[in-house]
């Protein structure tokens, strides 16, 4: 199984498993087949690819080519992979007429988190 995650801006039900073509090792019966799980996330809708391998030890393989042909289709399809971001609020910052009093330096602030 490959976990994969599609931008809330950019999703799709553009792309489907059986579009990423065969690859030594990759069992056709049963087909690969992507469910909508775990679904939604903080920052992006997941998915799973399941597929199935004639030997164990073959998973590697298939799953690293089959990464590759999703990262490829993505691109060229423009489906975006999201990266999560935080909003860190500071108490006492202002945002409207402070005019830079009272803000807590950033570099100290920074600093103080490592």
């Amino acid at each position: 199984m490959i976990p994969i995650s599609i931008g809330w801006s950019g999703f799709c039900w553009r792309w489907r498993s059986r579009r990423l073509g065969k690859s030594p090792n990759l069992l056709g019966d049963p087909a690969p087949g992507v469910s909508f799980d775990p679904a939604f996330g903080d920052f992006a809708l997941g998915f799973t690819l399941g597929f199935q391998v004639t030997e164990f030890a073959d998973q590697y393989g298939v799953r690293n080519a089959l990464r590759k042909r999703v990262l490829q289709r993505f691109r060229a399809e423009g489906i975006r992979i999201p990266f999560p971001t935080r909003t860190i609020y500071i108490e006492g910052h202002k945002n409207e007429g402070d005019k830079g009093r009272n803000k807590p330096e950033l570099g100290s602030f920074v600093r103080s988190l490592t």
